[in-house]
């Protein structure tokens, strides 16, 4: 085989890889602009209730159960480390902020503080600042097809956004594929699991417990 024959051949390969790895990219790039629009229609609901569980190792977990209604929000947060619990909840009415604690061996509460609540978003893992910034994500991302909970989901790893932070070791997340949000999210050794319900947040979650059962802090 002449030289020219083995360049030509080369050349071929090159130009066979090159297609192959342009048509992974855009068929990437498209998964996300679609999962990126889903989402789009959940992002300024003012009424969702978002059920959320983290196990960091075998010794640590958190369970969060986040209601928002329009200004009202209440956070239920309920955290095992080591075999101890410790629950949380912090009430916030628009106007003001409650907070009860039961650590097992006593209730507290501090009523009025003075804090700012973080509501827990409904997060866009995809989420970039510009078209740009989708496509070289598009370029490192690894996307497959699988199931979780009964849904059809998307799982993306390595997906790069300068607006998260990324672990070295692991960052792999399921994206239901009818909604764009998150239902499971491992990064390193923590995973997250989560459950949505929007537009039917009960007032009722919203009333604070008899705070006679508790005993009140003051900053005095």
């Amino acid at each position: 085989m002449n030289k020219k024959k083995v360049l030509k051949i080369i050349g071929i390969i090159i130009l066979v890889l090159v297609v192959i790895f342009f048509i992974y990219v855009i068929r990437n790039f498209t998964i996300i602009r679609k999962l990126q629009n889903k989402f789009s229609k959940y992002e300024n609901n003012q009424n969702y209730h978002i059920s959320s569980l983290t196990e960091a190792g075998d010794n640590a977990s958190i369970k969060i159960d986040y209601y928002k209604k329009d200004s009202k929000q209440v956070m239920f947060t309920e955290r095992e480390i080591n075999g101890e619990t410790l629950k949380m909840t912090m009430y916030d009415n628009g106007e003001r902020i409650d907070m009860f604690v039961d650590d097992g061996k006593e209730k507290t509460c501090h009523l009025d503080i003075d804090t700012v609540m973080m509501p827990m978003d409904l997060v866009n893992y995809l989420e970039t600042e510009n078209t740009w910034q989708t496509f070289l994500g598009s370029i490192f991302a690894r996307i497959s097809k699988n199931e979780y909970n009964q849904k059809k989901c998307y799982v993306i790893n390595n997906f790069k956004s300068p607006l998260f932070l990324n672990d070295e070791n692991k960052n792999e997340v399921y994206l239901e594929k009818d909604t764009g949000l998150v239902v499971k999210a491992t990064f390193g050794d923590e995973v997250i699991d989560r459950n949505y319900e929007f537009d039917n947040v009960d007032d009722e979650v919203f009333v604070e417990p008899n705070i006679g059962e508790y005993k009140l802090l003051t900053d005095n």
